[in-house]
């Protein structure tokens, strides 16, 4: 089903787009430990994505543009830590 439509700007120019409904699949956290012992934790959470229409890639893919969010958490050992 069609979403709504709109012009965004790609490439210095405005593109006809058409919002795509997100259905999650599976959402991944990236774990990172730091040599200062710190591990942050963060996952990219999709809010919306539109494809342009039109408009490919140089594979012939259709290019989409995406807003995301990204949530991040630190978990650092105590000597790091400031006082509460």
């Amino acid at each position: 089903m069609p979403g709504r439509r709109m012009k965004i700007p790609y490439e210095g120019e405005l593109c006809d787009a058409e919002e795509v409904r997100i259905e999650s699949m599976e959402e991944g956290v990236n774990s990172y430990r730091l040599d200062d012992g710190s591990v942050i934790k963060a996952r990219n959470v999709f809010v919306e994505v539109v494809r342009l229409l039109d408009r490919y890639d140089k594979d012939g893919q259709p290019v989409y543009v995406v807003k995301s969010q990204n949530i991040v958490s630190v978990s650092a050992p105590e000597e790091l830590r400031r006082p509460v």
